[in-house]
């Protein structure tokens, strides 16, 4: 009951303070850590907002593509014929001026962030998993509740891969890591992307975002509230990729290339989408919701 007072407490004051045009109190943590960064539009649309946040009120969430969060586990697969994930894909060779791509940009609910008190109080475990279902009145039979598994597996499990990795269950806590890996001098950087679905695109720019590693990605996870695995990498090259579509629709995109892959699962999802083994260089691009962070 506490619980449920807090979270309804928190919400009114945030809407209170969102309906007078202040700054909400995560906003005013990451002006005071990071205020020389601009927020990257998939930070800004997952802060707060009373009249949409998803808490305890039963509220159904689409799921987001996880395909990048882990490149040690092996993808199902249904997951490889998926349409989002087939065009997240491609080799190195194909990163060129002229070369035409068939994307699928998603349209996606907006899953916001509790501010960390909140969400700290919320159980964020494997051994809590029915507490949790219960919290959000999730069904244990249902693709909610296989999601809610499959984060909480992939943010707790050892990774040989991704050893430097860590799933941020409020803003502040996202940006205390991001902080305590690459220091308070960074860029933010999330993709500008239409709401549309699939079409084909052209590109017409490639632009290499600087060579200083290490380099980090943070990819918001499929959850009633937003998490985001974020892993740190010392051996991708990130890209800012210029595209028209052929209805005109400008888009600027941003992917990485990862060049070593030997340890990568053979199932992942990657190698199976182009038919190559581990070894290759395997370039991806980013969704809407995920952030590239780089050292200045």
């Amino acid at each position: 009951m506490g619980s449920h007072l807090l979270l309804t407490s928190a919400f009114c004051l945030l809407a209170m303070l969102i309906g007078g045009h202040a700054d909400s109190p995560i906003e005013v943590y990451w002006k005071r850590v990071l205020g020389n960064t601009a927020m990257p539009n998939a930070v800004k649309e997952s802060l707060p907002q009373y009249a949409n946040a998803v808490v305890d009120n039963g509220e159904k969430f689409v799921p987001l593509s996880d395909v990048y969060m882990g490149w040690s586990f092996a993808v199902k697969e249904v997951e490889l014929h998926d349409d989002i994930v087939r065009s997240s894909f491609f080799l190195k060779k194909d990163l060129q001026v002229g070369k035409k791509r068939t994307l699928h940009f998603p349209l996606n609910k907006i899953i916001t962030f509790l501010p960390r008190p909140i969400a700290e109080s919320v159980p964020f475990s494997s051994s809590k998993l029915p507490q949790i279902l219960s919290h959000f009145k999730v069904n244990p039979q249902s693709k909610e509740a296989q999601h809610i598994r499959g984060t909480i597996r992939r943010c707790e499990v050892k990774s040989p891969i991704d050893r430097e990795k860590y799933c941020a269950t409020s803003l502040e806590s996202l940006v205390d890591y991001v902080t305590s890996k690459l220091g308070n001098e960074v860029k933010a950087l999330s993709p500008l992307i239409p709401k549309k679905n699939k079409m084909q695109y052209t590109i017409l720019d490639v632009t290499m975002l600087g060579d200083k590693h290490p380099v980090m990605t943070c990819h918001k996870t499929n959850y009633p509230f937003a998490v985001f695995y974020c892993h740190l990498h010392s051996a991708i090259i990130p890209y800012r990729v210029s595209l028209i579509a052929t209805d005109g629709t400008k888009v600027k995109v941003l992917a990485t290339c990862h060049n070593h892959t030997s340890q990568w699962n053979p199932k992942a999802a990657g190698f199976q989408v182009l038919n190559v083994k581990p070894g290759a260089t395997i370039c991806h691009s980013l969704g809407e919701h995920d952030v590239l962070w780089l050292q200045n």
